[in-house]
């Protein structure tokens, strides 16, 4: 797309319509050059943001052979490619997998978190970074893998990879990693008269850390087997058998509850479920009856979402929890034909709570809510146009709402381009935060000869997840691929790439200069396609959550 600047004449006209604007400056952390992706999910009371990379492997044919690839640069070709020929070995590399996520914080650098991992095991373990609470980090890790040799019905050895969890939460100082035990795991498990597990090891079950505040942490845990859980339980007690128990009992699922933990000294304490709207009857899965708490404030009030009964329809609706006294409140929007599914992002210390509710029609559309706790009143702000999908992510104590909405007017079944917003809900003033971008000296300068117009062109902020109580926001971006120079870095076949990469936004007092858009030009993000509103807010129950 192309932009240029207003004339003079038609910016002094708006300014004296309309109050002055706030801008941002564009800050980007330091990174190596690849076309890997950056997003980011959380930005801490300092200022320093945090967030997951993707697509950090490739691999390409040289010379008819396959060169598998770092995009970050940790580590060697042969490296990466004994990895990636040991995941696809029969044998041994069966029951393992390659990351796909890895934790990251950048304030000025980027740097991995390793999770409940080694630091040498990002390429194998899933990190995520949901928040920050008083100079603790909290997210998920998937569990390290190690190996189990056995005797087969064939009288061969055969080599499992096992892990003893597949996603735990953790809190982090940065020094020293602990996880946030789940309410259920397996207990004292025996073959016969052998002992083959014991509960203090706590194997199996799942949890995860959303969002926190002062001395509390909350998430999800589980607190019992899934569906078809016990029988796959019993039959691996069978004394005959010959796997191992830890590859006998990968395939577990589990029922999940909303999980708050309590932070002593950066050690979280005993899971505490805290509760669901819904409790399972007589003839009911109870794996279907589950909740999540995504934020909590001060006051130990939490939001998240609860399967609620509408009929015969179980359906997912906000929530609020008491993390004190241990149960789900209430719901915060109607669950029926007027409104098929919701979810509470985020509340802030004066108990407003921000979230998506998703209305059924033809083509189902989700607008974003603002939830007041205090009188029990909700608001639909509008956003970029009536039928435009939005989510707001994040709410400060200035009560400032970040979020994201479909900018691009086009059928509703087709995919839309979003843009990243800023509300002020003292004013109900909803912004493009696209249209008050600055950016740094040295990046104007280097990169578009000062044109700030130009930058923005190559700089759309597709999402803004979070926002301190300074005003910075941690955002989305796409941009193109560039070296350190500011060179573009094209691809193979010599045309642009296109990144995603996470970007902290610096409240500041300047006029933020007026752009108009010629055209728009459709792009393609390298490695993904379109990133739709409905597939972002469904990690509602996933843990992608993270603190003010």
């Amino acid at each position: 797309m192309t932009k240029r600047l207003f004339s003079l004449s038609l910016v002094a006209l708006a300014t004296t319509q309309a109050h002055a604007a706030t801008s941002y400056r564009l800050e980007v952390i330091d990174q190596p050059v690849g076309a890997y992706q950056t997003t980011g999910t959380t930005i801490a009371t300092d200022g320093t943001i945090g967030g997951g990379i993707t697509t950090r492997l490739s691999a390409k044919t040289v010379d008819e052979e396959v060169v598998y690839h770092d995009e970050l640069g940790r580590y060697d070709d042969e490296t990466v490619g004994a990895l990636y020929n040991d995941i696809v070995d029969e044998t041994t590399g069966r029951y393992r997998s390659l990351s796909t996520n890895v934790a990251y914080i950048g304030e000025p650098t980027l740097t991995l978190l390793p999770g409940l991992g080694a630091e040498d095991e990002d390429l194998t373990v899933d990190t995520a970074v949901n928040g920050e609470s008083e100079g603790l980090y909290f997210g998920y890790s998937s569990g390290p893998w190690s190996t189990v040799t056995f005797t087969n019905s064939s009288d061969e050895e055969e080599t499992h990879y096992v892990r003893d969890f597949t996603t735990r939460g953790y809190v982090t100082d940065l020094t020293q990693s602990h996880a946030l035990m789940p309410i259920y795991t397996i207990p004292t498990t025996s073959r016969g008269d052998q002992e083959v597990l014991n509960a203090d090891e706590h194997f199996g079950g799942v949890s995860l850390a959303n969002g926190g505040a002062g001395q509390w942490v909350v998430g999800q845990s589980s607190i019992g087997l899934g569906t078809g859980g016990e029988s796959i339980y019993e039959n691996c007690q069978d004394e005959d058998s010959i796997i191992p128990i830890r590859t006998c009992l990968r395939s577990l699922s589990y029922q999940s509850e909303a999980t708050a933990w309590t932070l002593v000294d950066g050690v979280p304490s005993t899971p505490k479920a805290i509760g669901l709207l819904a409790e399972p009857e007589d003839d009911d899965d109870p794996a279907n009856f589950a909740s999540s708490a995504q934020a909590v404030n001060i006051h130990g009030l939490a939001v998240g979402q609860s399967v609620v009964r509408d009929g015969r329809y179980l359906r997912n609706v906000a929530t609020l929890f008491d993390v004190n006294e241990g149960k789900a409140l209430k719901a915060l929007t109607v669950t029926n034909d007027t409104i098929s599914s919701s979810i509470a992002n985020d509340i802030n210390d004066d108990g407003i709570a921000v979230g998506r509710a998703v209305f059924p029609s033809t083509y189902s559309t989700s607008k974003f809510f603002v939830y007041n706790t205090n009188d029990d009143t909700i608001t639909y702000p509008a956003s970029f146009y009536d039928s435009a999908n939005s989510i707001a992510y994040a709410v400060n104590n200035s009560g400032l709402v970040v979020g994201a909405a479909d900018w691009e007017r086009v059928p509703p079944s087709s995919s839309r381009r979003q843009h990243a917003f800023v509300y002020d809900l003292n004013n109900d003033s909803f912004k493009d935060l696209n249209d008050l971008l600055q950016f740094d000296g040295s990046l104007l300068t280097q990169r578009y000869d000062g044109d700030t117009c130009a930058a923005r062109e190559d700089w759309t902020l597709e999402y803004a997840r979070d926002i301190n109580d300074n005003g910075e926001i941690v955002a989305t971006a796409v941009t193109t691929l560039r070296d350190t120079s500011g060179n573009l870095v094209l691809d193979d076949d010599g045309a642009t790439q296109y990144v995603l990469r996470a970007v902290k936004l610096v409240p500041t007092d300047e006029e933020p200069a007026s752009c108009v858009t010629d055209q728009d030009e459709p792009y393609q993000r390298k490695g993904s396609g379109s990133m739709g509103l409905l597939s972002l807010g469904l990690l509602g129950l996933l843990g992608w959550r993270r603190r003010r």
